[in-house]
């Protein structure tokens, strides 16, 4: 089996025969599916066995509710395919992304390689924007490859962008204990382990994000996640940490905690920055004046909800 493909699934019927259209009708055909049902109450198991009964390479598996990161470990103790990837049940592929993303990892012959992807907002199709100087196809070294999934841009910290040699994973699983940047805590562990990350900025994934989804919701996890990761990247990959940290305690208004004030007094005010313009202004500003700061961050989010926003992005689109 050359690829295994793994999809978590908890309460999907609004969307999980959309994934699975995508999935089953892939130009590219040694494949497995492996689908694990995280406790689902709605719809979605009936669906998913109306598939499984006209596809074997489909292989169900009803749990208990554990949560998205014991789902994927459960389904990675099962795998038989020489790489693996993911995709989350309320997105879908294109029809030849599991074929691309095969390609890409054994033309580049990398450890891990990772794609680009449309981001999927209110019906509408956008984008994402990659770095300048990330174009076509390349190769990095775990520094580097790791700097860019740490970025609020570009690649990020996802695991359904992204082809992986099973190797590479061995025993590294998802930290069941956290439920916030689960995905990004798994790259940089696995990163670790890898001599070469290739690259494309081919998109043939589409993300979708829905109103009240976890991506949407910050919680304790956050920043839990983030100093666990601190503690496992290179030093100049600590500062990119603790700018994030530090622009989303400025954005959450938790100016007056102590992990605001600690990060503030390791780092000044070069050490900590990001790639996008507006947060580095934000960044910056959290050190010389942070209320000012936080009250910037209201207003750019009462724009960014805005119908000119939106209008803006359908004409650079």
């Amino acid at each position: 089996m050359k690829l295994s493909v793994i999809i978590p699934v908890h309460n999907s019927e609004n969307y999980i025969c959309r994934c699975l259209d995508s999935v089953v009708k892939q130009s590219f055909n040694d494949f497995e599916i492996i689908i694990v049902d995280d406790g689902s109450i709605d719809n979605s198991r009936e669906l998913i066995e109306s598939y499984s009964l006209n596809d074997k390479r489909i292989q169900y598996f009803y749990i208990k509710n554990h949560g998205a990161s014991y789902a994927r470990n459960y389904g990675m103790d099962r795998v038989s395919g020489k790489y693996l990837m993911f995709i989350d049940a309320d997105d879908y592929c294109d029809i030849n992304y599991f074929g691309n993303m095969v390609s890409l990892i054994q033309h580049l012959d990398t450890d891990v390689a990772m794609s680009n992807y449309q981001l999927v907002r209110n019906d509408n199709i956008y984008s994402n924007k990659l770095l300048r100087n990330i174009t076509g196809n390349g190769i990095l070294n775990r520094d580097k490859a790791t700097n860019l999934v740490l970025l609020d841009t570009g690649f990020k910290g996802f695991v359904w962008n992204k082809i992986y040699k099973m190797s590479i994973v061995n025993h590294i699983r998802f930290n069941v204990k956290i439920s916030y940047l689960e995905d990004l805590l798994f790259n940089v562990q696995v990163f670790k382990n890898c001599e070469r990350i290739g690259y494309s900025s081919f998109t043939g994934y589409y993300y979708c994000q829905n109103d009240g989804s976890a991506s949407d919701r910050l919680n304790k996890d956050f920043y839990l996640t983030l100093q666990i990761i601190k503690r496992i990247v290179s030093t100049e990959n600590r500062h990119i940490v603790d700018a994030t940290i530090f622009y989303n305690l400025i954005s959450e208004n938790k100016i007056k905690s102590s992990l605001f004030k600690k990060i503030k007094k390791i780092n000044n005010i070069k050490d900590l920055s990001l790639y996008n313009p507006v947060k580095n202004l934000i960044v910056k500003m959290g050190f010389l004046s942070p209320s000012l700061a936080s009250s910037l961050v209201k207003l750019l989010r009462l724009f960014l909800a805005s119908t000119i926003y939106l209008k803006i992005r359908k004409i650079m689109k």
